[in-house]
């Protein structure tokens, strides 16, 4: 007999199977826990519409929250229940383990979901584990495409995905510009990556909305950097992230006006830079000076980016922050959390950033190299990176792109495949997958803005239009 523990995981709530009138009001949102310890791991359960949880050793899915009228709904699951087998075959353990990545019940259920949905009577048979008895269900799952052979290339499921993403950021814009993420000065770090994901999708109708995000970003932060003083200004993080998408924006369109907000963004930046390299949160240099090399990361792709759109670099500012960096460099090329703390752990998208900047920049391929083979050895761990484990994805993603280029990206792709899938609502969307850890950062940026985000600009990666992901073209948007 398989004990109750033997089985916990979890499933993302329900939605509705029918097309919804607002995506803002219908998106199912997992009920997910977040583990600092990795005790237990919540996670969506795709197009099922509910929310599961695994623990070390589990083979099976433990259901906590199915929601209503979704399709484990609709074949009554129910919270409590433990899936334990699809088409009679039984789950492998879960790890806790991050280099263990989504292997296990995580990658079987993808599978069979992908599959199952392509079927001519799209189904899911599963044996579920009920008050201490066995029952098989066949789940009727909504009709979609299987992830093409040649995923990503040529394949339906990922341009279906992608559109619903951009749609969804078009109608869930705010009013004023900002996409809809997290409060306070979440929205400032977290737009730029919503504007990066419809500017990457090559299409002018989104235009608008672009430009949109672009005014309101230098109107309400971007204007307030005063070069006389460093402790005015947006923090850096939203200084970077605002630099990196203004600078892309520029070089998909030619579009002059934001120029003054790049270079500013990059003057406050080298200006908060130490004698010795290292970088802070903000104007102050964290960790009894020790800082923090996510930061320098940052700076260093928004510094390689402003280059291309003719803006002044502050070489010295540079040349310092990469010696911090290479201090903090292990010798199998992660970038560490700084020179003062040299190690692997949490390093994704700090070793990605970097491989993106210093690809972008032409410079140091002698730093770029190991740095994309860490990518690719620890290629499970990308989700893992301190709170932000969106960002693991989206900068390691890059990174892995400029290191090892198109073969390196699709080898990565096709080991997310299973992310992918459980991230992906009936109604089109993604949702957040968390990592195994902790992932309050991106709780913070607001989950919703950082799934989509997250899954767009990964399923864009093998397009060469931003400069970040190989595009080399300027105004390559509005002269195509």
């Amino acid at each position: 007999m398989f004990s109750r523990r033997q089985f916990l995981a979890a499933l993302p709530a329900a939605c509705a199977i029918t097309q919804p009138s607002s995506l803002i009001a219908d998106l199912y949102r997992p009920k997910l826990k977040n583990s600092k310890d990795g005790s237990e791991h919540t996670f969506p359960l795709g197009v099922l519409s509910a929310t599961g949880r695994l623990v070390d050793g589990s083979r099976g899915i433990e259901i906590i929250d199915v929601g209503a009228d979704g399709a484990a709904a609709n074949a009554g699951l129910k919270a409590g229940d433990g899936i334990i087998a699809i088409q009679r075959k039984f789950f492998p353990p879960y790890s806790t383990n991050l280099d263990a990545g989504l292997n296990g019940p995580q990658a079987m259920l993808a599978a069979a979901i992908d599959s199952g949905c392509a079927e001519e009577t799209p189904s899911l048979p599963l044996i579920i584990f009920r008050e201490g008895q066995r029952e098989e269900v066949e789940i009727p799952l909504p009709a979609a495409s299987a992830f093409s052979r040649k995923f990503p290339e040529d394949c339906e499921k990922t341009t279906n995905f992608r559109r619903a993403i951009e749609n969804w950021l078009i109608e869930t814009q705010r009013p004023g510009g900002f996409f809809n993420g997290g409060g306070g000065d979440a929205r400032d770090y977290g737009s730029p990556y919503g504007g990066l994901t419809l500017l990457a999708a090559g299409n002018k109708e989104y235009l608008p909305a672009i430009e949109k995000c672009v005014d309101r970003l230098m109107q309400e932060y971007i204007a307030k950097i005063d070069l006389e003083d460093i402790k005015k200004g947006p923090k850096n993080w939203i200084a970077s992230s605002v630099a990196i998408f203004l600078a892309e924006y520029h070089l998909a369109t030619g579009d002059e006006k934001v120029l003054p907000s790049i270079q500013n963004c990059c003057d406050i930046l080298a200006k908060r830079v130490s004698p010795t390299g290292t970088m802070g949160h903000h104007w102050e240099i964290t960790y009894n000076g020790g800082g923090l090399t996510i930061i320098n990361a940052h700076a260093h792709l928004a510094w390689a980016l402003a280059a291309h759109c003719g803006c002044r670099i502050d070489q010295s500012a540079w040349v310092r922050s990469l010696g911090e960096v290479r201090n903090a460099m292990t010798r199998g090329g992660a970038v560490g959390y700084s020179s003062r703390a040299v190690g692997d752990n949490d390093a994704p998208t700090r070793t990605g950033g970097m491989a993106t900047a210093l690809t972008v920049a032409g410079q140091n391929p002698e730093l770029v190299r190991p740095m994309g083979q860490w990518l690719m050895a620890k290629n499970n761990r990308l989700r893992h990176a301190h709170t932000n484990c969106s960002m693991g994805l989206i900068f390691g993603t890059w990174g892995i792109k400029a290191a090892g280029g198109n073969r390196a990206l699709v080898q990565h792709l096709k080991n997310w495949q299973p992310y992918l899938e459980l991230s992906r609502s009936v109604e089109g969307p993604a949702m957040f997958f968390p990592s195994k850890r902790n992932f309050g950062g991106d709780e913070y940026l607001g989950l919703q803005l950082m799934g989509n985000a997250t899954v767009g600009l990964m399923l864009a990666a093998t397009e060469n239009n931003l400069f970040v992901l190989g595009g080399r073209k300027k105004k390559w948007l509005v002269d195509s």
